[in-house]
C-alpha cells in the first residue's frame, strides 16, 4: 500500500513539473502581447509595480523558506514565474524584456544547484532537481526565442 501512495505521489510530481514548465514556455511573448514601447497609463504603471514589489516579496520568503527546509521549490518557482510574467507584461522594450529574462535564468540556476545540493543531502526528493532543471531550460528557451526576433 505505502509503495502504491509513493508511486502515486511520485506521479503527481511529475505532472506538476510538466504543466509548470508548460506554463513557463507560455509566458507572452512581445508579439503576443503589446507591441514593444507601448506606455502603459499612470494608473495602470503604478499597479504594475506594486504587483511587481509584492511578488519580489513572495518570492523572497519562498526561497529563504526552501533554504530552510520549510518551504517547496514548486512554491519558489511558482512566484518567480508570477515575477517573471508580471515584470515582462510591464516592461516597454525588448532589452528590457531581455534583462528580465537573463535575471530569471541567474535565479533558475541558483535554484538548481540549491536544489541539487539538497537531494543530496536527502533533504528534497530527487526530484526537485530534475523540476529545477527543467525550470531553468524554460528560461534558456524563452531567451533563445528572444534572441531569434
Amino acid at each position: 500500500m505505502l509503495s502504491t501512495l509513493r508511486n502515486t505521489r511520485t506521479f503527481a510530481l511529475v505532472v506538476l513539473v510538466v504543466v509548470a514548465v508548460a506554463c513557463l514556455l507560455r509566458l507572452p511573448s512581445r508579439t503576443e502581447a503589446e507591441p514593444a514601447g507601448a506606455t502603459a497609463s499612470p494608473e495602470l504603471a503604478k499597479l504594475q509595480q506594486e504587483q511587481i514589489a509584492t511578488l519580489h516579496e513572495a518570492l523572497n520568503m519562498a526561497n529563504q523558506m526552501f533554504a530552510a527546509g520549510t518551504g517547496s521549490i514548486e512554491e519558489a518557482n511558482r512566484f518567480n514565474h508570477m515575477l517573471i510574467e508580471a515584470q515582462l507584461k510591464a516592461a516597454t522594450s525588448l532589452k528590457e524584456r531581455m534583462g528580465i529574462l537573463r535575471d530569471g535564468l541567474a535565479a533558475a540556476k541558483s535554484q538548481e544547484d540549491l536544489a541539487t545540493q539538497k537531494a543530496k543531502l536527502g533533504l528534497a526528493t530527487a526530484l526537485a532537481p530534475v523540476e529545477a532543471k527543467a525550470y531553468r531550460l524554460g528560461f534558456e528557451v524563452k531567451l533563445a526565442e528572444e534572441n531569434v526576433k
